[in-house]
């Protein structure tokens, strides 16, 4: 009978996981990275969060997969720009060193077991900004697990890794908490990519003609609303000559387009594409 169990990397396990991340990952650690993680130290000494994935049988246990992280101060992690807008960053975020699984042991629900452990440990620190990681840009499966479990996709940093004297692009996927959320500029381009998709579906389904009067009532309505926004606001001499169409034509015109407008369908908005294997 087998069975999976988890438990923290011991210092037994050293050669186990220098074997397992030589064949899983197409960059190489150095032999005291895994002298300090059987250790529980992570970059510059800190303290790591590890967990293993053990299969026992009859045989004895075999570790199948594994998972290491570490909180590191925003103040001195190099992704703290790109992740916060400046002046927002938290006290901390957890950043993610290794994740990976055995290839007999896949699309099983492991991987999944291990980070939700990795984002269990982070939330009990409410200083915690964020978990983060980097994914080599041509591991697509690794891409998708993250993206499945709710990370997004932050940006691309290119030439982040070296492997054979050749660059590497990295994609850098965050999940954040503790109410804090990525930058500005992130949330623009993902509103901006969402209204992008609804215009395409009403040029698509409306045809040109009733998409470009659909567009321009729904630039009416949000002058409208901005207006009633503004209504106890002192009054804006430049703007006293402006006057919307309100006309008996204009307002069943809109109402046609309102009732012919492309509902959103429940897609999730598409995010642009570690070392990670799964």
């Amino acid at each position: 009978m087998t069975s999976i169990s988890f438990r923290p990397v011991e210092p037994r396990d050293h050669d186990i996981l220098k074997s397992l991340h030589n064949d899983l990952f197409p960059v190489k650690y150095s032999d005291n990275f895994f002298t300090e993680a059987v250790q529980g130290r992570g970059i510059k000494g800190g303290k790591l969060f590890t967990s293993i994935a053990v299969l026992n049988n009859n045989e004895g246990e075999e570790v199948v997969g594994f998972i290491m992280c570490q909180f590191i101060a925003s103040s001195s992690c190099d992704d703290a720009a790109d992740l916060f807008d400046a002046g927002s960053e938290p006290g901390e975020v957890l950043y993610i060193l290794t994740l990976g699984l055995s290839r007999s042991h896949r699309r099983c629900g492991l991987g999944s077991a291990l980070l939700q452990m990795c984002v269990e440990h982070a939330n009990v620190n409410r200083f915690c900004g964020a978990v983060y990681l980097h994914v080599i840009g041509y591991n697509l499966p690794a891409q998708r697990f993250y993206e499945k479990n709710g990370f997004i996709f932050v940006q691309e940093i290119p030439d982040f890794y070296r492997i054979h004297g050749r660059g590497y692009c990295s994609h850098m996927y965050a999940l954040y908490l503790n109410d804090y959320c990525p930058p500005l500029w992130y949330r623009m381009k993902a509103a901006f990519r969402e209204q992008g998709e609804i215009l395409y579906r009403a040029v698509c389904q409306l045809g040109e003609v009733a998409a470009v009067g659909w567009i321009f009532s729904a630039l009416v309505q949000l002058v409208e609303r901005q207006q009633e926004e503004t209504e106890d606001r002192p009054c804006d001499p430049y703007m006293d000559d402006i006057e919307l169409p309100h006309d008996e034509e204009s307002l069943k015109l809109n109402h046609t387009l309102e009732n012919t407008l492309p509902k959103e369908d429940s897609r999730p908005v598409d995010h642009a594409c570690t070392t990670h294997n799964f």
